[in-house]
């Protein structure tokens, strides 16, 4: 193929595949009332909550909450524009002192403005576009707090039903008190083991500490909890080594009273009334307001 039509035939291709990924940008994804979403917005969403996320969050922290937040993306996208459409439809505005506050501890985070704009570029935002968003974070912060939060009551006779119906849960596990040394071959271990059966020398050994039965595989878990204390038990081999366990204590299970865990469990069902209380707004609001979602 002559060199020409090589080139345009590689541009054809290359506009094509530009098309393509413009086209998938731009695909409408849900509907509310008269706004349209796109993937694109999606996407501008997920770069606000990353932003968002990096304030408090760092590390594989950052990114497991980011990873979460990325399943729920459109659904809490749509949430938000029906909070938003009845905090306009109230005519609301924040005040600009909260939101200059709010912009100022987003600030205090940074060496530099510039490094603010650095970074905010970086996901592809801008200042402008930063404000405008703790605008619309402080109303919807402001409609969760009076339909949602203000609603929510939790009992101390609810806390007790919840911990006798849940006692399970509040159970604490095997905890074992545990030294070991870890050897190439089957042979030195029992070697090890026969000198330590006749007179164990702690030091002879290295600290595990005190582990618990949910950080062993099950045959370790196993073999600890049907031991005598104190108890020096036989080779294990595990992925290709030997290992000689000494049990020095071990602690069994007990249930926690319900003074020990009913902070636990008020927290528990207040994320439970909290989306209950949720949904109820939020479907009211769809009484008014046109949704539909794309596959």
């Amino acid at each position: 193929m002559p060199y020409l039509f090589k080139m345009i035939a590689i541009g054809i291709m290359f506009g094509t595949i530009c098309l393509d990924v413009k086209a998938q940008e731009d695909k409408i994804v849900a509907i509310v009332g008269k706004e349209v979403i796109t993937n694109k917005d999606v996407e501008r969403f997920l770069n606000m909550v990353y932003f968002r996320l990096s304030q408090e969050l760092k590390g594989s922290d950052l990114e497991k909450a980011f990873n979460e937040e990325k399943k729920h993306a459109l659904e809490n996208l749509i949430n938000n524009k029906l909070l938003l459409y009845a905090a306009k439809k109230r005519k609301l505005q924040p005040d600009s002192y909260w939101v200059e506050k709010r912009l100022n501890m987003i600030k205090s985070q940074y060496p530099s403005e510039e490094a603010l704009l650095e970074d905010l570029k970086s996901r592809g935002l801008t200042l402008k576009t930063l404000k405008e968003r703790i605008r619309d974070q402080l109303l919807i912060e402001f409609m969760i707090q009076e339909n949602v939060r203000s609603k929510i009551r939790i009992s101390p006779l609810e806390i007790t039903s919840y911990y006798q119906k849940h006692k399970q849960d509040f159970k604490t596990p095997w905890k074992f008190r545990l030294f070991f040394r870890k050897f190439p071959t089957r042979e030195e271990a029992l070697c090890f083991y026969e000198k330590e059966k006749i007179n164990l020398n702690i030091a002879d050994f290295e600290d595990f500490g005190l582990r618990s039965d949910r950080e062993l595989i099950p045959k370790l878990k196993t073999l600890f909890i049907t031991s005598s204390i104190p108890s020096l038990l036989e080779p294990v081999e595990i992925e290709g080594f030997f290992y000689v366990f000494f049990i020095k204590e071990k602690v069994a299970p007990h249930t926690l009273p319900l003074e020990e865990v009913k902070e636990d469990i008020y927290h528990i069902l207040y994320r439970k009334h909290f989306d209950e209380q949720l949904k109820i707004f939020l479907n009211k609001i769809k009484k008014e307001v046109f949704v539909k979602v794309y596959d």
